[in-house]
């Protein structure tokens, strides 16, 4: 039971798109984009309803219970 505990405290839970996950502690934006969205490019990033501009992405440190929304854009005719 002992391990248990110290693997729940070992990860926190963010809301990404909607869906409940965990990362590791101290887990940056970029850092979870690189994770759940390898292959997207063009995205607009939001943390409880603000934007956070890419080049800030990489500092941006998640915290347990954040709100991410990532948004892609389809270019088509």
């Amino acid at each position: 039971m002992h391990c248990m505990e110290v693997f729940l405290f070992s990860h926190m839970k963010i809301y990404l798109n909607g869906k409940l996950i965990e990362i590791e502690p101290q887990a940056s934006l970029e850092a979870c984009i690189i994770m759940f969205c390898p292959q997207a490019k063009d995205l607009v990033a939001e943390i409880n309803t603000n934007i956070v501009k890419k080049e800030k992405w990489e500092s941006t440190v998640l915290k347990d219970g954040d709100i991410v929304e990532l948004i892609g854009f389809v270019g088509g005719g």
